[in-house]
């Protein structure tokens, strides 16, 4: 049921395209996020050319490598293919049925959760940190083997279930089984 309806889906070139546009929005705030100021004060700075302005912020992409570790790099990466995807059969479950239901709330939570665990082991968090502090974070994800990216495996856990949410209602009939 699941590889039918996935394919059912990515069958369809807007479907795909939203996936992977969502996918990257996603990476690209998962990978700024950490290095927001630095890129809010560039953009802002009369100091640089607008040719600077885009080398800067495209080189910053490759922060990917260097402010992760291939474990959380790798992470950031499915929670961002898997919001891609979450978002693009709720777009397509809205569209066969037109009815919103309580899936949606599911994935936006394995997408703020995985979110939760986005940065380096040596900052932390960079949400979390920016809620509680750095002491507060730097003593809380220290008790934690992974550092935190604890956050990101339960962000795509949630996101996994949220999807199969999602493929469920797709393919349940439109019908009540009550009455059919």
């Amino acid at each position: 049921m699941v590889t039918r309806i996935l394919l059912r889906v990515l069958r369809q070139p807007p479907f795909v395209a939203l996936a992977g546009g969502v996918a990257v929005v996603v990476l690209f705030i998962a990978i700024w996020l950490p290095n927001f100021s630095f890129l809010s004060h560039t953009v802002s700075s009369s100091t640089y050319t607008a040719g600077d302005k885009i080398s800067i912020i495209a080189t910053s992409i490759g922060t990917l490598h260097s402010n992760f570790t291939p474990f959380s790099m790798w992470l950031t990466i499915i929670v961002a293919i898997l919001t891609g995807l979450n978002i693009s059969l709720f777009s397509f479950y809205i569209k066969e049925r037109r009815s919103l239901e309580k899936t949606v709330g599911t994935g936006f939570l394995g997408t703020l959760v995985g979110l939760l665990g986005v940065g380096c082991t040596a900052c932390g968090s960079v949400i979390i940190t920016s809620l509680f502090g750095f002491g507060a974070t730097a003593s809380f994800l220290g008790f934690f083997p992974l550092h935190g990216a604890e956050f990101g495996l339960v962000g795509v856990v949630v996101l996994i279930y949220a999807n199969y949410l999602i493929i469920k209602k797709i393919d349940a009939s439109l019908v009540c089984k009550l009455l059919s």
